[in-house]
């Protein structure tokens, strides 16, 4: 052991060139001299596998090479300096969280973060990034799919903190804040569920809420433009987190500047309700993030079935128009509600269908622009108190088997359709009873987790009932 660190010693103060290989710390105390000293690692991996004294004060660790290496082991590092140095395309990507306390220098080279994250000190900065030498995330592959970040803390912070590309002003002292630049792409939400952000987020959590005039939100376009993630950049607009008191969920952010030759966005955020942070991305007009719609209910209500839909947030919506069927397959529109438009606050919305039986409902929501978003189904089942010739009754728990108790005249031939909550059928089944109650055993193969309304038919009637399968 006394061996292994003199060797770690002697090599990192004469600041030889390594190449080809791993280095592992698994022992001693690790430092360099007082005075700077530069330290090339060609395409070496460097492994810290001892939880030992890590003194590198004025070091630089420059990571050079043309092959993807990793800096990690069992333990973080507290490193000085960073430099990036790998040729155009290849990375140094994180296996293990890290610290930097003075600067990370992108020469060439890309350093993927990963599911990792590496701490800024108070005085530490992120310097010369471009489109083809940046930090990202990725799963080891696609961009995006990388949780880590860049996280540092300050005291009121204000401009472009730690050089991560956000420049901003509070409206009041945040007191003690944490920043965190993120590149995983974020969700959308509600209706919107299918879309996702840019790969890059920050998230800012201060002592004291106060809202921010975004300058600068940086992102990198340029001739491949590797942080979009097909979203057209001159549709490029800002959405920030919020909670009002239902979920949360995406509001959009009115744009003060859109500079696509300078690849960056300005725009303001809001006080976000009942979060203790400020959360930003980047979306476009034509694939946007918010929620549209947060519930859809019926019920029966003095002989007719009232319907109830509330939105959380609204972007460039006309209104909704109602449809009903009978079998979930056929639909007729019966009403149309306007809309609010453009709105980040909740809104109530309800409509009343004079018929008293059972039925399907949907929402097609209409923007300005005619293009339209379809809610997911729901059924309404009204007399109750009329008896039917037969009936359908789940049974739970149905985690391995998915079985029905069906109800009805021996020798009569029923039919069973089950319909999922778009509207599409899986799965249907015609059954001649011998008996008046009979228990159907289907195969848990053809559905997967989720919501299926049952419905059963004869020649003269017809009956609904819905069934989460687990």
């Amino acid at each position: 052991m006394k061996n292994t660190t003199f060797v770690i010693i002697f090599i990192f103060i004469i600041s030889n060139c390594f190449s080809q290989g791993n280095i592992r710390i698994t022992g001693g105390t690790l430092k360099t001299s007082s005075n700077p000293v530069g330290v090339t690692i060609n395409d070496f991996n460097f492994q810290n596998n001892s939880n030992s004294t890590h003194n590198l004060q004025n070091s630089t660790f420059i990571f050079k090479g043309s092959t993807n290496t990793f800096l990690g082991g069992n333990f973080s590092t507290t490193f000085y300096n960073i430099r990036i140095a790998k040729s155009t395309g290849v990375s140094v990507y994180l296996t293990q969280h890290q610290t930097v306390n003075n600067q990370i220098y992108m020469e060439s080279g890309d350093l993927d973060l990963r599911n990792y994250n590496i701490t800024l000190s108070s005085t530490a900065t992120l310097d010369n990034e471009a489109f083809n030498r940046r930090v990202k995330a990725t799963d080891g592959t696609n961009d995006g799919m990388g949780t880590g970040y860049l996280t540092t803390t300050r005291n009121n912070p204000s401009g472009n903190v730690a050089n991560l590309g956000l420049n901003f002003t509070p409206s009041a002292n945040l007191g003690s804040t944490e920043i965190r630049r993120g590149h995983q792409k974020l969700q959308g939400s509600g209706s919107y569920t299918g879309n996702y952000s840019i790969f890059r987020y920050y998230r800012i959590i201060p002592t004291t809420m106060s809202t921010l005039t975004i300058n600068n939100f940086y992102y990198f376009g340029g001739s491949t433009n590797p942080e979009l993630n097909a979203h057209p950049e001159a549709n490029l607009q800002m959405f920030q987190q919020v909670n009002y008191g239902g979920p949360n969920y995406w509001q959009p952010r009115p744009t003060t500047n859109l500079d696509i030759t300078n690849d960056y966005l300005s725009s303001t955020t809001s006080l976000p309700g009942t979060l203790n942070y400020i959360l930003i991305t980047l979306a476009s007009t034509s694939t946007p993030l918010p929620v549209e719609l947060t519930y859809f209910s019926g019920k029966c209500l003095d002989g007719k079935i009232m319907l109830n839909w509330q939105t959380a947030s609204e972007y460039n919506n006309s209104g909704f128009v109602i449809q009903r069927s009978i079998d979930a397959h056929s639909w007729i529109s019966i009403g149309f509600v306007e809309g609010k438009g453009f709105s980040n606050q909740t809104n109530n919305y309800s409509f009343i269908d004079n018929i008293n039986t059972y039925a399907f409902y949907r929402l097609l929501q209409i923007d300005f622009d005619n293009n339209i978003t379809y809610s997911d189904i729901i059924s309404v089942v009204c007399n109750q108190d009329v008896t039917s010739e037969f009936d359908v009754i789940p049974v739970y728990p149905n985690i391995d088997n998915v079985n029905i108790i069906v109800k009805g005249i021996p020798n009569n031939v029923y039919r069973l359709e089950f319909i999922n909550i778009i509207g599409q059928k899986i799965y249907n089944k015609e059954i001649k009873l011998t008996e008046n109650s009979q228990l159907i055993n289907l195969s848990r193969n053809i559905f997967a987790s989720g919501v299926y309304y049952i419905i059963m038919s004869s020649n003269t009637d017809i009956i609904c009932k819905s069934m989460y399968i687990e």
